[in-house]
Formats: C-alpha cells, structure tokens, sequence
C-alpha cells in the first residue's frame, strides 16, 4: 500500500457537547448538521478551486478535519461553521434540541497512508498533531458552549494575519506523559469564541497576555 511522507496539517477538532446525552435519533441529527453545516463551510471557504479538501478522521461525537490549508483559510472556514450552525440554531427553542460544538486547532505533520480493514481500501492517519488535538479538546471545561481554543502555532500564524484576534493563555494541558502544552482561548469579536472564566485561566496573570511570535 502506498505511504505519502510526512506533511505539515492544520488539524481542527469539532466536539459535539453533550452528545452522550442525546437519544440515538438526536445523536445522528446532531451528527447530520455538524456534517452538513461544515461541508457547507468548507465549500464557501476554499481557497482554490483546486486546494486539497480536507481528510475527515470521525470519532462520533465530532471528528478531526486535517487540512493542507494555510491557518487563516481554516480560521475563516470555523467561521463560517459557526455562522451556519447558530442560523440553524436559531430555529429552535428548546435548548436540548440544539447542537453545541467546541473546536480546537493546532499544527503539526501528520502522515496520511492507505491500508486494508475487512479486505477494504481506507486510509488511516498518523500524528502528534491528531493526538496533541485531542489533548486540546479534552482539557476544555464544560462551562462554555461553542468556545474556541488552539495550540501557539496556530495562535502565532493566525496574529499575523487576524488583527481581530483576542487571545487568552489557559492552563497547561498536562498529558499522561507529563507532559505540558500550552493551551490559548480564542475570540474574535462577536464572530468566534468565548469569553473565559477564571477558574480556567492561566495561574500567572503576565502569561495569559500573547507576547508576540514564539522565537
């Protein structure tokens, strides 16, 4: 089976809130306009008519969209999702049948191969960026609906090109190897984001201010 080299990715992790709670039947609603509400975003948003589509990893309750896009590109592309998932939104009163989406970005290579499973042709994915994600998402507290976070690759490619942007440093997300990763709330204006709560803030008040491109 062929193997391609390693590639640098934008990796945008979508996390379905409380999906666990749904009914089976609202479970694949939920699952349907995420779907549906990204494909839009990411036809509205491509950059090219010949720029690569994004590979989809699915884990359910969201998934993995792995880009060979620039961070902008995809920061507009998030927009866009949000501004399509709020207008469906809207159309409903009751907050149980509304669908809440947390998302994280970050930037590392990934390697994208092809195997076999069950005697079928799939492709499989493989790196930190996936994993590193993954570890975004999951340090988020369940507090916010639809907040943004992302890696400080991502955070220093995106303050060059997004003047709007408002970040804020959280706390380290400390993974079972102990290791640490630094964590940023993203806003941008009423378009993007939250506001985040103490509780979840980085403990030295002079970190949590972006000082400028990592050197």
């Amino acid at each position: 089976m062929a193997e391609m080299a390693p590639a640098d990715y934008v990796v945008l992790g979508l996390d379905i809130i409380k999906y666990s709670q749904k009914i089976l039947r609202d479970q694949k609603l939920a699952q349907e306009k995420v779907d549906r509400c990204f494909n839009e975003a990411v036809k509205e948003k491509r950059p090219e008519p010949d720029a690569p589509l994004p590979h989809w990893v699915d884990a359910g309750d969201g998934g993995y969209a792995l880009f060979k896009w620039a961070e902008l590109d995809v920061l507009e592309t998030l927009k866009e999702f949000y501004k399509r998932l709020n207008r469906e939104n809207v159309n409903y009163t009751e907050e149980q049948h509304k669908v809440l989406v947390r998302s994280a970005m970050h930037k590392d290579q990934v390697v994208v191969w092809d195997t076999e499973i069950s005697s079928r042709p799939v492709k499989k994915f493989t790196g930190h960026a996936i994993n590193n994600c993954a570890r975004l998402m999951a340090g988020m507290i369940k507090e916010h609906d639809s907040q943004v976070v992302c890696s400080r690759p991502v955070l220093d490619a995106i303050m060059v090109m997004d003047e709007n942007a408002s970040p804020t440093r959280l706390k380290d997300i400390k993974d079972k190897h102990g290791l640490e990763h630094e964590v940023w709330n993203l806003q941008i204006g009423g378009l993007l984001g939250v506001k985040p709560i103490k509780r979840e803030l980085h403990r030295v008040p002079t970190e949590r201010v972006y000082p400028g491109p990592a050197r």
